[in-house]
């Protein structure tokens, strides 16, 4: 049920625009996981409050048998225990209140035991059964002063054992579908946008409370109801409660959830999808690229590691390109259908074959598949839509997405020192004529001056900490992190291409092992880089940190402070020290962990901590872009 509206001008409402987009995304995702909608109430019918009651006394009479739960989904502004509506014809207030205890909640409770009271059809046949009640509405206090429980009032309590029942009385529990014994309280869930006596936030684009909501139920289809509730708590903090301007730039919001649930609740997932075409040269073509993802491990600076790097590097471009041609040919591809060898292959598909080739000869070149072979995988593959062939492709832009959510403005904060301020402006001026669309934060740094050397007129570089910046290519880096007051664990740099072909850890490394957090909270990498350089090699030694690439190349980093060693975590393992690509399956324990850790963690300082138990563990996240200016 959707009846959000707001005052314009002359007294015209109109829907909250917000409200339907929120309403509608979170309707496609649960039909999508299984549910049916059986009933619907927007605002494009201008509901007024009479026609929300009579669409809770329509639905409170439905038969739920053929049903496993009942989901609703209520959008309007409100106040503590109501929701308004649209002006009645000829008014210009909103119209309400629709108490939602008794005009929604309890029409689907079994009646009291010591009540006559005939149970709707919707009560009986979902007893047992969950049934959820998302309320998107402010809570504000008008002229209640106390919260109220969904259910009951105290007087309907009595002051009883249990529901009205005191002691000795006779008992009948009603039954659940499988016979076994429940009661009226129980299999209820409330989740509603925000705390008792606050307000929901709700924009142009989205609700707060209902967009994060169907994004969890998107981004975690395996995890239950209250899961996805509590990663939404998590989700509308980090997206909306960023430090700023209240209703200008942030929205600090927290859901509250009241349930009585007897078991797990989760939702149909759906069976995966086949690969088409099934041929095994496609899961071949998939497992290559991970197979080649530690291949030199042990030595990476050989040849034959540049040379496989360099395959990997190739393939991913061509898939890449492969990619945007298909998505926009697509009509074209399907009547390539019947595509077999010998026949003209959609556009980029030879030189991917050829690309997949190559690296496939370099990793085992007694057993890599043929060139015609690869032709047609490729062909076929087109038909399938995107993101088919590459698992690499395909998991790294969702953990870029969930690290950017995770990122935060506060410490720890990354800083490049070297190359020098000056070379940095300089940069910057090109990327921004080159990228409009970046923002210069040059305005933040509002104690630029007072990064001065005294006595000189050399800037080194601004105090406050950039989002991004620039370098021109083959320049050495040094980085300074610098962490929470009062941190105490341990600094890593995650470092993510801007192809998204390779997802490592650049700190700690060989040669660089200590990434333990200073008591100052201050480190810089590389950790000596300021010492005398004797030789080209001394140099790659001591200097071991610089930007490779062509123009324009955006490289995102991520960096940690986490209170325990992530190699500690049976779930990640031991990390490459050699700056070679994660595994998947690494890389999505790492953000896994984050997501658990992190939530939150960037409104306060890390403690120290150095035990084991898990509720100790914090993990704080922020992120920093690099981009290459080619001569």
């Amino acid at each position: 049920m959707e009846a959000s509206s707001h005052r314009i001008e002359h007294g015209v409402f109109t829907p909250d625009q917000g409200h339907q987009v929120a309403v509608q995304s979170l309707v496609a995702c649960c039909e999508e996981r299984g549910f049916t909608l059986v009933q619907a109430l927007q605002s494009d019918r201008r509901p007024t409050a009479d026609a929300i009651r009579k669409l809770f006394d329509e639905v409170a009479e439905m038969n739920f048998d053929d049903y496993d739960a009942l989901m609703v989904v209520i959008a309007s502004h409100g106040h503590e225990g109501a929701v308004m509506a649209w002006p009645e014809d000829g008014k210009d207030e909103m119209s309400g209140p629709v108490e939602l205890r008794e005009d929604v909640f309890r029409k689907f409770q079994l009646p009291q035991h010591s009540r006559a009271t005939v149970p709707t059809n919707a009560s009986r046949t979902l007893a047992g059964k969950p049934k959820i009640f998302l309320v998107d509405a402010c809570r504000g206090a008008q002229a209640m002063h106390n919260a109220q429980y969904p259910l009951h009032t105290a007087v309907d309590a009595g002051g009883s054992v249990f529901d009205g029942l005191n002691h000795g009385d006779p008992y009948r529990p009603p039954l659940d579908p499988n016979g076994a014994p429940t009661n009226r309280e129980a299999d209820f869930f409330f989740a509603y946008a925000t705390v008792p006596f606050n307000t929901a936030g709700v924009s142009d684009t989205g609700s707060v409370f209902l967009s994060s909501f169907a994004e969890q139920m998107r981004s975690n289809p395996r995890s239950s109801f209250v899961e996805l509730i509590n990663a939404t708590n998590g989700s509308m903090m980090l997206t909306h409660g960023r430090p700023g301007k209240v209703r200008k730039t942030c929205y600090p919001q927290c859901c509250q959830a009241i349930g009585t649930l007897s078991k797990s609740l989760y939702f149909h997932v759906g069976e995966a999808q086949p690969i088409d075409p099934s041929d095994e040269a496609v899961q071949e073509i998939r497992d290559l690229l991970f197979a080649t993802d530690r291949t030199y491990e042990s030595d990476p600076d050989s040849d034959a590691a540049h040379e496989m790097e360099q395959a990997r590097r190739d393939l991913l471009l061509h898939f890449q390109q492969f990619q945007a041609q298909a998505k926009r040919k697509r009509g074209e591809y399907q009547a390539l259908s019947g595509t077999t060898r010998g026949e003209s292959a959609p556009d980029g598909v030879t030189e991917l074959a050829a690309a997949i080739q190559r690296l496939a000869q370099l990793e085992s070149p007694s057993d890599a598949v043929t060139l015609p072979t690869l032709i047609e995988a490729c062909s076929k593959l087109s038909l399938a839509g995107d993101n088919t062939l590459s698992s690499l492709g395909d998991s790294i832009p969702v953990l870029r997405k969930q690290l950017d959510e995770l990122s935060s403005s506060q410490p720890p904060q990354i800083r490049l020192l070297a190359p020098s301020f000056q070379h940095q402006a300089a940069t910057r001026s090109s990327v921004l004529r080159a990228l409009p669309t970046m923002s210069d934060d040059d305005d933040d740094d509002e104690d630029d001056d007072s990064a001065a050397t005294s006595g000189s007129n050399i800037r080194h570089y601004p105090t406050a900490s950039r989002s991004w910046t620039s370098v021109r290519v083959g320049e050495k880096l040094k980085l300074e992190f610098t962490a929470a007051p009062g941190t105490r664990g341990f600094f890593y740099l995650l470092h993510l291409s801007d192809n998204d072909s390779e997802f490592k850890v650049a700190f700690p490394n060989k040669r660089d092992t200590d990434n333990r957090v200073p008591e100052d909270g201050v480190l810089r990498i590389p950790s000596r880089y300021d010492e005398a350089i004797e030789s080209a090699k001394e140099e790659n030694m001591k200097r071991w940190l610089y930007f490779t690439g062509t123009n324009l190349e955006r490289e995102s980093f991520y960096l940690i402070t986490s209170s325990q060693r992530l190699d500690k975590f049976p779930q990640v393992g031991d990390l490459p020290a050699n700056m070679t690509s994660l595994p998947p399956k690494q890389a999505r324990a790492i953000v896994v962990l984050l997501k658990r850790h992190a939530l939150g963690s960037r409104l306060r300082a890390l403690p120290t901590m150095e035990d084991n138990d898990d509720d100790a563990i914090n993990m704080m996240v922020s992120s920093f872009k690099l981009i290459s200016v080619a001569e």
